[in-house]
């Protein structure tokens, strides 16, 4: 959830399932802060803390006494609430973001999620280790993020040694730390004698020293050692060596017994002759936990065997592709595979003639991502899988080209199972769509963000939603540069469903409300973080 700042310096957000404070540093003054503390101090169902610095860094240091506001906000949240999220956006000043650690560290109650992503955390800042050292000591942190270029190798060896006998951290995001291969070897040892962690997100640590060799321990750490981890990122890891590397993760993955999820995306940007792929494919075919994968963007379309060995698994759950050049037919291997519930096929350029027939006779797919496909000579196929697959409930066509928009929405009228759906529409397109939405009694959520809808499509979207459908929960329609009456549309069409989502868990009519009026029609609001699902107050 996002906050908007009114020029108050804070903004209270009081959602049905959120409590949620957000401190703007560029315009918080001594009145306005005074008073959110004396709010907080009545505060007792707090769910998250977050301090909004700005986007570029301050050249100026900000007065004492807003520093001292950064510190007694945070005591503040502290007084009758514990176990909540403290987010600090980027990019808060040095002295206000020490202020917020010493009152972390003063009050020593539970803190559920620390995020101090892209701030400017250094080893110096957190008093060379002692701030972090008692906070993860005496604040149960279960989620902590410290993703940034350049932190540095003490910070880095510092959160290692913290770890390795930590017992409440349970995820931790690294992200874009920087590593290199030697500090690599040295951070992941904490797994070797760590049993809290479950998530590792190590994703977007590549540079020019980074090779294969930077995992070449990680089998022998599961094998021998960890049995907690269920969750890693390695997304983007290494430059060079890619069949060393994958090498290596055969062999992780075959005594990984923990392990339930694996990201590896973008690791094979360079690929080397031989079977590396297949091979690593052969490693997750066998092993029995793993159940979510993610290889995009790994050139596997070169090695075919690789994606056909995947969709032979009986453990995968869900399975990632996308952006790997895929063009060989896939229907045989998608109709006989019975255990995928999730299947992404994105950015491949597919001919649809080469999957359709599979899913035509699949199970178990509930939601299928085909993104970027041609559709001008190829609209049937899914119009047959609409009306004739009994499983998918999700469907992705994003940024795909539709030859017959009403063909398909009539089979979107017909569909009893599909509950979410993301196209990209034009005007013409999302009004032939919206022909299909006044009678369809099963669709809940509906994604054109990636679309070119104008205002125009977006008011008969919204008048069917509030005189004729009444079933759709969720539409999301950001884009880039909107005009202010694409906003207001989609100020009061959030409104709407969002009274509409709220009566429909106590089962209360809605047909009472279909011509309400909006309260905020007339008045100009600004959305700097893109989300307008918002209950202002």
């Amino acid at each position: 959830m996002a906050g908007v700042d009114d020029g108050s310096g804070f903004l209270i957000v009081d959602d049905d399932d959120d409590d949620e404070v957000v401190v703007h540093l560029e315009t918080l003054t001594v009145q306005t802060g005074n008073r959110l503390v004396r709010r907080l101090n009545q505060c007792t169902n707090l769910k998250q803390l977050k301090f909004l610095g700005t986007r570029k860094r301050m050249r100026t240091t900000p007065p004492p006494e807003q520093v001292e506001l950064c510190g007694a906000i945070t005591r503040a949240a502290f007084n009758r609430n514990e176990n909540f999220d403290i987010v600090i956006l980027p990019v808060l000043p040095a002295n206000a973001l020490g202020a917020v650690l010493d009152a972390i560290v003063h009050c020593g109650k539970a803190v559920r999620c620390l995020d101090l992503s892209y701030n400017d955390v250094n080893y110096t800042l957190l008093n060379q280790g002692s701030r972090l050292k008692q906070i993860l000591s005496s604040c149960d942190v279960q989620k902590l993020s410290l993703n940034k270029p350049h932190l540095g190798v003490k910070l880095l060896n510092l959160v290692s040694s913290l770890l390795a006998h930590n017992t409440t951290v349970t995820c931790l995001n690294l992200e874009e730390a920087e590593f290199t291969a030697r500090s690599f070897q040295t951070f992941i040892g904490f797994l070797k004698t760590n049993t809290t962690l479950t998530d590792l997100n190590l994703a977007d640590n590549t540079n020019s020293e980074m090779g294969a060799d930077c995992v070449e321990h990680l089998p022998e750490i599961f094998r021998d050692h960890n049995t907690s981890l269920t969750s890693l990122n390695l997304k983007r890891l290494v430059l060079q060596g890619p069949a060393l590397f994958f090498h290596h993760m055969s062999d992780t993955v075959r005594v990984a017994t923990s392990l339930t999820r694996l990201v590896l995306d973008t690791n094979n940007r360079f690929p080397e002759g031989g079977t590396y792929l297949t091979d690593f494919t052969t490693a997750v075919r066998t092993n029995s936990t793993l159940t979510d994968l993610s290889l995009d963007f790994n050139n596997m379309g070169y090695q075919m065997e690789s994606v056909y060995t995947l969709l032979q698994s009986t453990s995968l759950d869900r399975l990632s592709l996308v952006g790997n050049d895929i063009t060989q037919p896939l229907s045989q291997h998608i109709a006989r595979n019975s255990v995928l519930s999730s299947l992404n096929l994105c950015k491949n350029n597919l001919n649809p003639q080469v999957f359709v027939n599979g899913l035509l006779q699949n199970v178990s797919l509930r939601e299928v991502e085909f993104s970027s496909i041609d559709l001008t000579m190829n609209c049937d196929c899914f119009v047959d899988v609409l009306r004739h697959n009994t499983s998918i409930t999700y469907l992705n066509l994003r940024q795909s080209v539709f030859d017959d928009m009403h063909a398909f929405a009539m089979a979107v009228q017909e569909s009893t199972t599909l509950r979410s759906l993301t196209l990209g529409l034009g005007d013409r397109e999302l009004i032939s769509f919206v022909t299909a939405l006044k009678k369809n009694k099963h669709l809940q959520k509906l994604d054109i963000s990636h679309s070119w809808v104008t205002d125009l499509g977006l008011a008969r979207l919204l008048d069917c939603i509030k005189n004729e459908n009444t079933t759709l929960m969720e539409v999301i329609a950001t884009r880039d540069h909107p005009s202010d009456r694409y906003k207001a549309i989609v100020m009061e069409m959030d409104y709407f469903l969002k009274i509409r989502r709220h009566n429909s868990m106590y089962d209360v009519d809605t047909s009472g409300i279909k011509n309400a009026g909006f309260p905020g029609r007339g008045v100009k609001r600004t959305f700097p973080f893109g989300s307008l699902n918002l209950l202002l107050c």
